[in-house]
Formats: C-alpha cells, sequence, structure tokens
C-alpha cells in the first residue's frame, strides 16, 4: 500500500509539472532539535541531537474539464548521538481532489503517516513511539435541490497500517449521506446518516458502526455557533454492542478586543484510528496521540476555553484550558486529562514575532490508580524571524518538568533547544 500511495504521488506530480509552474508552490525546512534528557529520566539523564529535514508540495490546476488539488509534505528526522542512535522515522500528510467539471462529482485521496505513544504511562522517549499509516480514498457526489438546499452522498475506503509490533492493522469501507438547507442567509441546517463496516480487524473482532446526526450553523454578529448533536451505535461480533450519543459543538464570539472560543466534543472511536480533533484550539500542550496500539472502540469526550486580547498593538495575551476523557471499553487504558496554560505573543517589528508560554497539565490513569497521577508543568520561549518573503526562521527553548507523587521513577526535568529554517523555493 505505502508503495501505491508513493507511485500515485509521483505520477499526479509528473502529470502537474506539464501545466504552468505557476501554479505550484514547494517548500522546504531543515532544523535541529537538542534534549538534555531525552530519556525523560529522574536520574543518568542523556543529552540528544535530532535533525530533521521537509519538504511540501501545492500544486492546483484548474480547466474546463476538471479541478484538481494536490497538498504534500514529507519530514525525515534522525538521531546524531548515541542514546537513540540510527532511530529515524518519516511522517507526512498529503491530499489529492479531483473535481469535475460541469457535473459535482469529487474524488479524493488521503495520505497521513504520524507517531503515538505506545503507553502514554511511558516517557515520551523514541523507543516508545511508533508510525500509524492512514490511507483514504472515495468518490463524493453533491446535487442541489434548489439554491437553498443540496445533498451530499459518498463513500470512502480506508487502510489503517501500525509500525508497532503490538499493534493492529484495520480496514474500512464507509458510506454517508446528508441534507444541507439554508433558512435564512445566517442560519443552516443539515441532517444526515453515516454507516461503517469494519472489513478486516488484525487482533481485533469486526463491527459495524451507525451514526445519525443533526446540526445546525448560525452567523452571529461577531462571531459564530455549530452544533452538531447525534446517536452511535456499535455493533460487535463477539462483545457487548456499544452506543452512546455524541455532539460537536463549537462556538467563536469577538468583542471589542477579545476572542473567545468554545469546544465541546463527544464521540465514539475506534483507537486504531486515532481521534477525530487532535488538535486544541490554542495550546503549546504535546497533543500526541496515546494508547493507539491497544485495539478497542473509545468514548472520547474534551471541551477546550479559550480567550485572547490585545493588550496593546503589538501584544496579544491568550488563555486556554481543556479537559479530555478517553474511556476504553474493554481494555483497561482509561485515562483523564486537564491542563491550562498562558501565553503572550509580541510583534517586535513587521519581521521579528516572539511567544511565552507557561502551562501546566495532569495526566490520570482512572483504571490504573497504582500508576498515579502526572503532572506536567512547562516554560517556552520561542521568537520567529521574516527573513524575506521566501525564507523564515524560528527558534525555541522550553523547560519541562513531572512530578508523580506515587511514582517518583517518572519524574524527570527536560530542557530542550530548536532552531528551524523555512524556504519557499517556488
Amino acid at each position: 500500500m505505502c508503495k501505491l500511495i508513493r507511485a500515485g504521488i509521483t505520477v499526479l506530480f509528473l502529470l502537474c509539472c506539464n501545466h504552468a509552474l505557476a501554479d505550484l508552490n514547494i517548500t522546504g525546512n531543515v532544523a535541529s532539535h537538542f534534549s538534555d534528557n531525552a530519556n525523560q529520566e529522574p536520574e543518568d539523564s542523556a543529552d540528544e541531537f535530532q535533525q530533521s529535514f521537509g519538504m511540501g508540495l501545492q500544486y492546483t490546476h484548474e480547466s474546463k474539464r476538471y479541478v484538481a488539488d494536490l497538498d504534500y509534505v514529507l519530514t525525515h528526522s534522525r538521531f546524531l548521538k548515541d542514546e537513540f542512535q540510527n532511530e529515524t522515522n518519516f511522517t507526512g500528510v498529503g491530499s489529492v481532489n479531483y473535481h469535475l467539471l460541469p457535473t459535482n462529482f469529487d474524488w479524493f485521496a488521503s495520505y497521513e503517516r504520524d507517531l503515538f505513544l505506545n503507553s502514554s504511562n511511558v516517557a515520551n522517549t523514541p523507543s516508545n513511539r511508533s508510525s500509524q499509516t492512514l490511507f483514504s480514498t472515495g468518490p463524493r457526489y453533491h446535487y442541489e435541490f434548489t439554491n437553498s438546499t443540496m445533498m451530499e452522498l459518498g463513500a470512502t475506503y480506508s487502510e489503517s497500517i501500525n509500525g508497532s509490533a503490538i499493534g493492529s492493522d484495520s480496514s474500512r469501507a464507509s458510506t454517508d449521506i446528508s441534507f444541507t438547507h439554508q433558512v435564512n442567509p445566517i442560519t443552516t441546517l443539515n441532517v444526515g446518516f453515516t454507516y461503517v463496516d469494519v472489513l478486516e480487524f488484525e487482533g481485533g473482532e469486526e463491527y459495524v458502526q451507525r451514526n445519525y446526526h443533526f446540526g445546525a450553523q448560525r452567523l452571529l454578529k461577531n462571531g459564530q455557533l455549530n452544533v452538531n448533536v447525534g446517536y452511535n451505535q456499535v455493533d460487535r461480533e463477539l462483545t457487548d454492542d456499544v452506543s452512546d450519543r455524541s455532539f460537536d459543538i463549537s462556538f467563536e464570539h469577538r468583542v471589542f478586543n477579545n476572542v473567545v472560543e468554545l469546544r465541546a466534543l463527544n464521540e465514539v472511536t475506534d483507537s486504531t484510528v486515532g481521534l477525530s480533533v487532535r488538535d486544541l484550539i490554542d495550546s503549546g500542550f504535546d497533543n500526541i496521540e496515546t494508547n493507539f496500539s491497544a485495539v478497542d472502540i473509545v468514548k472520547r469526550r474534551r471541551y477546550e476555553f479559550s480567550i485572547s486580547r490585545n493588550v496593546i498593538d503589538r501584544a496579544t495575551i491568550s488563555f486556554f484550558a481543556y479537559l479530555d476523557e478517553e474511556d476504553f471499553v474493554t481494555q483497561e487504558q482509561d485515562e483523564e486529562d486537564r491542563g491550562a496554560s498562558i501565553s503572550i505573543d509580541f510583534a517586535v517589528n513587521s519581521a521579528v514575532a516572539a511567544e511565552f508560554m507557561v502551562g501546566r497539565e495532569y495526566t490520570e490513569y482512572l483504571s490504573q490508580p497504582s500508576f498515579g497521577e502526572n503532572e506536567t508543568t512547562f516554560y517556552d520561549l520561542e521568537f520567529n524571524w521574516a527573513h524575506t518573503t521566501k525564507m523564515t526562521s524560528s527558534y525555541e527553548i522550553s523547560f519541562t518538568e513531572r512530578v508523580n507523587q506515587i511514582r517518583p521513577a517518572s519524574d524527570y526535568e527536560e530542557i530542550e533547544v530548536r532552531v528551524a529554517l523555512n524556504y519557499q523555493f517556488l
């Protein structure tokens, strides 16, 4: 599958090059990372250097027959010293979309290769990280009944490949249908149904998932409100079925110099695919996925709050807080994460910007009380410099401290330094 993905991307790139290069953007980056405690140990810490190289490609072509979009980013990292010497990893994300004209038919393909932790109660080191590759493709069809009412029908095939020896590969097919109606210029309603059939689940049982959902979006005077509610039903072959309500609510409001954002999410997902929302609204927390080597159904709840304010023309202060709960139906991997951070952004001039952030995070292992609770505090200072319109660089230094009252062996302190250079070739 990986060879097929690389071959497809190469063919698409060659096809793109037959057209005007004005629609092509190529970027490159190189970065260095130093840590004085790469193994995150309370004693006998070992320093380590990590070198990363990355390349990005964006291409858009429009003709009378179709619109094609290609977006791909690939990063290679390797460690240079003895502690994790020869440890390397590739991460990347890419997407291709073809829209046939004048019909409303699309075909998409997406590729993602990322890292996750084999176990969240072990240090976040290369030996505890594994890769996961997710490939998805399928058609979508849009049909407009009227100017204000439309239907969207889609089908997707997905294959997940786990790089860990203890992980599980899976493949699945899904279909979805939704109807959208614009009530007025500021209000839109939608209703839909999604059906997922797990075709193959290495090391686990197959299942069928159904999701019914209803949503509303409304533009406010100085913001936006999105509300989606539904019901999830998971029918498993061998063990008990799982059902739960689902909701995804987001709110954004701007008033005077303040921007307020809220997010509430409740979902049922498959632990080998990853959670549907991976990026926090605005924080400095390392949001790497955890526990996704375990084969299970996960009930997940997340609540986020963010507020930022322009205190002077060039400075912005922000506060962020979140609560995340993961309830594994079968495995003893339940966790609760909660944290908060405060950051100050300051534009020194039109080319240089600085950010200082301090935050604290708590991780509680609900189904394994003997692991105690991790209390992690971090301080981070970062500078970004736009040398030219095509070249930028960043410089970052951070300090992290973790304390666990029950398991002192998991305590550690770490200083990290990062330097990166980015350049746009085309």
